[in-house]
């Protein structure tokens, strides 16, 4: 199971644990819940697709220790990028990221061939920020139809986050039209810009 961490102070570091300690140790790592975790192991950090610039990443073995916190805090933490930014090409393509924009389109769901003769589904749509600038997105895989389906049941402005969760990506989708200005969350598919590296 790999995931992120974030302190008090929105510092994140990417953690990862064995399929062997996931029962005992991860079962209680649930998304937006503060925890003590003790008894862990550092290693450098480094590869693609990094999900934090932390130099290090934790790594829980068999005596890593998970407990409960009273810690309450709803900050995100996002470290949102500019879609002008992410254009310019000037950004570390080692390092993952976070958009935020409204969707202007959404082709359909694509069955592609892909090597090893192995199909995989696609899905291209479009966002857009406040300042116009488009930005063109790919999904794959069961992502692209839930991404397909949740774009195509909501009424209104569709708003999308899209942001890393290593372990199941996830994108939280936000409606907002005239007659409701409430946040619909909901949990669907996501892969960032760069999720054509699954082909």
């Amino acid at each position: 199971m790999e995931f992120v961490l974030a302190d008090e102070t929105g510092q994140k570091i990417h953690a990862t644990c064995k399929q062997t300690y996931i029962e005992s140790k991860g079962r209680i790592l649930t998304v937006g819940a503060w925890r003590y975790i003790r008894n862990f192991q550092i290693t450098p950090a480094g590869g693609a697709y990094r999900t934090t610039d932390h130099t290090w990443k934790i790594v829980f073995n068999q005596n890593t220790a998970v407990s409960r916190s009273n810690h309450v805090n709803d900050e995100l933490y996002l470290n949102l990028s500019d879609f002008q930014t992410v254009l310019s090409g000037t950004l570390d393509e080692n390092f993952l990221i976070d958009v935020l924009g409204q969707v202007l389109d959404c082709g359909g769901v694509e069955n592609i061939q892909c090597t090893g003769g192995k199909q995989r589904k696609k899905l291209e749509f479009t966002l857009s920020d406040i300042n116009d600038s488009r930005l063109p997105c790919c999904i794959w895989g069961n992502l692209a139809e839930k991404l397909h389906s949740a774009i195509n049941q909501e009424v209104g402005m569709v708003t999308m986050l899209l942001r890393i969760n290593d372990d199941d990506k996830t994108l939280t989708s936000f409606q907002s039209n005239e007659d409701s200005q409430e946040d619909n969350n909901k949990q669907v598919a996501q892969s960032g810009k760069r999720g054509q590296r699954d082909k």
